[in-house]
């Protein structure tokens, strides 16, 4: 069956899809590029950062010594892309003989570059903020073992880390879409999983057709990962995300430099148990000790509406008057400090606030040539082999990356409202 039609209809809206895929999160939308990267393969990229401020300035009098020599090589970092895949399907009678026109098929592939753009939306902004092992969830244990080819697990610590209490399953996982695995701990070896059947939002409980029952394997602390791959056998998610805020900010070792050899590779701030609600005496603070250290002013805070209530609460009178006596609006979800706006964001971890500059993302293909310009870089459709209906995968690669970690701040703790 030709299938023209439908990928000279595709074209357009590809180029749509790619325009809303720059536009994925506030936050995303709002990095720069990183442009001055060099490919070292077809997956490894290198670009310099910046460790610490340069020295080896002399005072000198007329007739005096020159300096000396102090020049600063500039380190390299280096990091892989992160590639996320999503498959588009069309119907078989979509391209009945009879009905091969515009008004039939672009109605369908619209919703379905629509519908798609939303989940690529929630990938990248849970990985914004997570780490690139992907890890969604640790397991609490396991609660009652609904049958022998179902396992229910119960979740704790988002992203893996001690403590954090996610606010809701369903903002990061889909029942009957998604489909999960349980790791040993945190290592590559899989103990089970299968599609995700249900989440039981108030125990946390997530319920798994696996195909045998694991519910006597799965123990405190097991990985929560999800392997949405087609190909049976394939590696699921683990260690292939994005370089979200937390890795960027509290691990030991980021773009594979570390900071117990590079003492200067860590955030300026970097403040855990803060236990109260935000200041703005501690906001001016780590600005200032921001910019002192590392040069470069604060151009982006992101933290919770919670956050953002609570120091709002404390800082002035919640009542707002609007445009007319009869209308007195309530709430924040931004708060100005010292020029900057701190924006409250649905995936940002409860309780953290993250501030600096210097972060940047690597996404090549949502260069506007890449786009339109070139049909052929959407890609045609393909015919199932073995179903009836036709198929297109959308590739997105990406990363962020860092040109100074001294630009960076973190606090976590932070009571909300």
């Amino acid at each position: 069956m030709d299938i023209t039609t439908i990928t000279n209809i595709w074209k357009p809206i590809y180029g749509r899809l790619v325009q809303g895929i720059r536009q994925l999160t506030p936050e995303y939308a709002d990095l720069k590029q990183l442009r001055n990267f060099i490919q070292l393969s077809p997956r490894t990229m290198t670009w310099p950062v910046v460790l610490s401020n340069g020295g080896g300035i002399a005072f000198t009098s007329d007739g005096g010594s020159t300096a000396r020599a102090s020049s600063n090589e500039p380190p390299e970092a280096t990091d892989t892309w992160t590639y996320l895949t999503g498959r588009f399907e069309v119907g078989f009678n979509a391209l009945n003989p009879d009905r091969q026109n515009a008004a039939v098929i672009e109605p369908q592939l619209r919703f379905q570059a629509a519908d798609k753009l939303r989940s690529f939306q929630r990938a990248v902004a849970v990985g914004f903020y997570g780490n690139p092992s992907n890890i969604l969830f640790l397991a609490e244990g396991t609660a009652s073992n609904p049958s022998g080819t179902e396992t229910k697990v119960r979740v704790k610590d988002l992203y893996g880390v001690t403590g954090l209490v996610p606010s809701t399953v369903r903002s990061y996982l889909t029942a009957n879409k998604d489909y999960v695995n349980v790791h040993s701990g945190v290592t590559s070896t899989v103990r089970g999983g299968g599609k995700l059947l249900s989440i039981d939002e108030t125990n946390l409980d997530l319920t798994l057709a696996t195909s045998a029952d694991i519910h006597a394997v799965v123990a405190a602390g097991d990985a929560i990962v999800l392997n949405n791959q087609i190909l049976a056998g394939a590696d699921d998610d683990l260690d292939l995300g994005i370089n979200g805020l937390l890795h960027l900010t509290r691990a030991t070792t980021v773009h594979n430099i570390s900071s117990a050899t590079q003492p200067d590779w860590v955030p300026t701030v970097d403040k855990s148990a803060y236990g109260a609600a935000l200041s703005g005496v501690d906001l001016f603070s780590w600005f200032q000790d921001i910019e002192n250290k590392s040069g470069m002013a604060p151009t982006f805070g992101y933290t919770t509406v919670g956050v953002i209530a609570e120091a709002g609460s404390g800082e002035l009178d919640l009542r707002r008057y609007g445009s007319d006596d009869d209308t007195m609006r309530l709430g924040f979800t931004k708060v100005q400090a010292m020029g900057l706006t701190l924006k409250g964001r649905p995936y940002c971890p409860s309780g953290y606030l993250f501030l600096g500059s210097g972060l940047r993302k690597i996404a090549p293909d949502e260069d506007p040539k890449n786009v339109v310009q070139y049909g052929d870089k959407a890609g045609g459709f393909k015919e199932y082999d073995n179903q009836l209906g036709f198929y297109k995968d959308q590739v997105m690669r990406t990363q962020m990356a860092l040109t100074s970690r001294a630009a960076l701040g973190v606090v976590s703790g932070v009571t909300e409202a």
